[in-house]
Formats: C-alpha cells, sequence, structure tokens
C-alpha cells in the first residue's frame, strides 16, 4: 500500500516573496474588459499569488483593487493562466506568495 500522501501547506505559513516575480514565460496580458475599455476605464489590480514549489499557481488574491469589478476579474483570470517560477529558499523549491501589479491603460 503506498504511503499517505503528506498534508497539504498552509497557504497562512507560506512566506511572502518580495521582488519582482520571475515567470516561465512572458505571462499573457489580460483580456481588457469591453465594458471597461467603452467606458474609457482604467486602473491597477495588485494581486498576490500563491505559487507551488512545482510553479503552479494554488490561489489568486486581490491585495489592492481596481475599484471596478470588471478589471479585478480580468486580473484574476489571467493571473490563472501565468506560469510562475516557484520561490527557492535555503536551496529547495517552495511554496510562497508572490505579488503582481496588472495595470488597465487605454491607449490614447
Amino acid at each position: 500500500m503506498p504511503a499517505p500522501a503528506p498534508p497539504a501547506p498552509d497557504p497562512a505559513t507560506a512566506p511572502l516573496v518580495s521582488g519582482v516575480p520571475r515567470f516561465r514565460r512572458p505571462p499573457p496580458p489580460p483580456n481588457y474588459p469591453a465594458r471597461a475599455r467603452d467606458r474609457g476605464e482604467e486602473g491597477s489590480v495588485a494581486l498576490r499569488l500563491l505559487v507551488d514549489a512545482e510553479g503552479g499557481t494554488r490561489e489568486v488574491r486581490v491585495q489592492h483593487s481596481s475599484g471596478n469589478r470588471l478589471l479585478d476579474e480580468a486580473a484574476i483570470a489571467a493571473a490563472r493562466r501565468w506560469e510562475v517560477e516557484p520561490a527557492v529558499i535555503g536551496g529547495r523549491r517552495t511554496m510562497a506568495w508572490v505579488e503582481v501589479p496588472v495595470r488597465f491603460r487605454l491607449e490614447e
């Protein structure tokens, strides 16, 4: 009989990695919501991503909202598709939180 899987790490104890996150490949930008674009709405969303030791995004949280639900939701949806390099602490890959700013700006 195989050994039981170890318990899942607790996100509350995962460290926050400072600095610019490292992406495995350039992250595709979020889709600008058509309704927000039509209204001329812009904004910035600060996301916090929980990245596991294999580089998978386990959780996405809005750290600071843009004040616009459509922009916040578009940022979250995009972040779920991004591939972030896992944090390395003490020479080992580990689950950690990373902060990522997402800006929505209309071209002039």
